[in-house]
């Protein structure tokens, strides 16, 4: 009897230890796939600003350095970073910030409002109704940054709050 227990906890754990295996394969496998993607060139979207107005890359002005923000209204750290954007917005005068959310429009709205996003002119606040953006940069964590140069090539991509100099240290340093 205590054989066959034995026997069953081996194989239980087996099979446990074989699921961690392929979970960890499949996500290395996913991460690899999105690599390459974003690094290959300027990102295509279509989007929706928090007013149910499309916003294009077409709609970027050229030749200037541009951050993506996925964020989620109901993110602590997406908030603090909100935060610490609006109070060096000085700064920001050379660069184009998109807050992306695949979240609904209507606690974005309130989001936007209540951290005064809709006064700063260098940020636009859009809605990713079809998750593309999310799933094109393989993001599963908010915030995450993504910061291009003025010739739409990836310089830096953060996960978690950055400071707002570093941010703008990174989309300028390539200018010239």
């Amino acid at each position: 009897m205590r054989r066959t227990y034995l026997l069953l906890g081996f194989i239980c754990l087996s099979g446990l230890a074989l699921l961690l295996v392929a979970k960890t394969i499949s996500k290395q496998a996913e991460k690899a796939a999105v690599a390459p993607r974003i690094v290959s060139g300027p990102v295509h979207f279509s989007f929706l600003t928090i007013k149910d107005r499309p916003f294009t890359d077409d709609s970027l002005p050229p030749d200037k350095p541009v951050g993506f923000i996925l964020f989620s209204p109901s993110c602590d750290d997406c908030r603090d970073q909100v935060q610490d954007i609006y109070a060096h917005r000085q700064l920001y005068h050379d660069i184009t910030l998109l807050l992306v959310t695949n979240e609904d429009a209507a606690s974005t709205r309130h989001f936007a409002i209540t951290e005064k996003l809709d006064s700063l002119p260098f940020v636009k606040v859009l809605l990713d109704t079809s998750n593309s953006l999310f799933r094109y940069f393989g993001v599963f964590t908010t915030p995450t940054i993504f910061v291009y140069d003025g010739h739409r090539r990836l310089v830096k991509k953060y996960t978690g709050e950055v400071k707002s100099e570093n941010i703008i240290k990174c989309a300028l340093e390539n200018e010239e």
